[in-house]
C-alpha cells in the first residue's frame, strides 16, 4: 500500500471488512459515508497518500471522522504510530483543529496526551498556539500538562499570549497554568503578549500577576 487514491482507500476499507476476525465485535463501513466525508474536504480525486504515514494518520489530518471511527473500531490499527517526522495520528488532528477525531484518539486509552508530536512539541503547545479552543478543553480534559515545557514559546500559555488567543489563555489560567513560568522566545507569557501586541491578553495576564502578588 505505497500510495492510495480515494478509489484505492475505499477497496482498503472494505477488505477491513472482510477479513475480519469472527471472535471479534462485527464492524461495518458505509462507502457512502466515506465519500460524504472526502468531497466535504475538497480533496481531489487522484489525492496520492506517502507511503510514509498510515490511512488512520492521514485521516486524523483531514477530519475524517466516521473513517477514524471506522479504523479503530477494527482493533488492527496502531492508535499511536509515528510517522517519519515522529508525529502521531493526535499531533495531525490537534494541528488542524479536528475536536472530534482527538476525542476519537483519547477515548481508546491508548494516546498519552502528554506525548511530544514530533516537530511539532505536545499536542497542548500546539493547540494553544493555533486557538484551537475545543481541542484545547478536550486535551486539558483528558490531564494534558498545562505547565509541560517545550516548544519555540516556552509552553502553552506563552504560545497562546504570543498568538493573542484571549480565550484560551483563559482557558490555561482557569486550569492553573504558571503565568510567571520563564522560558520561550520571550521569557514569560506577559512579554510574548507585549511583543505580539495583544492588548487584551496582557490586561488579563497583568490582572492575574496583579492578583497573585496581592495575595502574599
Amino acid at each position: 500500500m505505497a500510495t492510495m487514491s480515494k478509489e484505492a482507500t475505499k477497496i482498503f476499507l472494505m477488505s477491513l471488512v472482510a477479513n475480519q476476525s469472527p471472535g471479534r465485535k462485527p464492524y461495518k463501513v458505509n462507502t457512502n459515508d466515506f465519500d460524504e466525508e472526502w468531497s466535504q474536504k475538497s480533496i481531489g480525486r487522484d489525492f496520492k497518500f506517502s507511503k510514509k504515514r498510515s490511512l488512520l494518520s492521514y485521516s486524523a489530518e483531514f477530519g475524517f471522522k466516521r473513517v477514524v471511527s471506522f479504523l479503530l473500531d477494527t482493533g488492527v490499527v496502531d492508535v499511536d504510530s509515528t510517522d517519519n517526522d515522529g508525529r502521531t495520528p493526535l499531533s495531525w488532528a490537534v494541528e488542524k483543529g479536528h475536536e472530534a477525531v482527538v476525542k476519537l484518539l483519547l477515548e481508546t486509552d491508548k494516546v498519552d496526551a502528554n506525548a511530544q508530536g514530533g516537530k511539532c512539541d505536545n499536542a497542548l503547545y500546539v493547540a494553544s498556539s493555533r486557538g484551537h479552543e475545543k481541542v484545547v478543553q478536550t486535551l486539558l480534559e483528558n490531564n494534558a500538562d498545562v505547565n509541560a515545557q517545550g516548544g519555540k514559546y516556552g509552553n502553552a500559555l506563552q504560545a497562546a499570549s504570543e498568538g493573542g488567543h484571549v480565550q484560551v489563555v483563559q482557558m490555561l489560567l482557569e486550569n492553573n497554568a504558571d503565568v510567571n513560568a520563564q522560558g520561550g522566545l520571550y521569557g514569560n507569557a506577559l512579554q510574548a503578549a507585549l511583543e505580539g501586541g495583544h492588548e487584551k491578553v496582557v490586561q488579563i495576564l497583568r490582572k492575574k500577576i496583579n492578583g497573585q502578588t496581592a495575595t502574599k
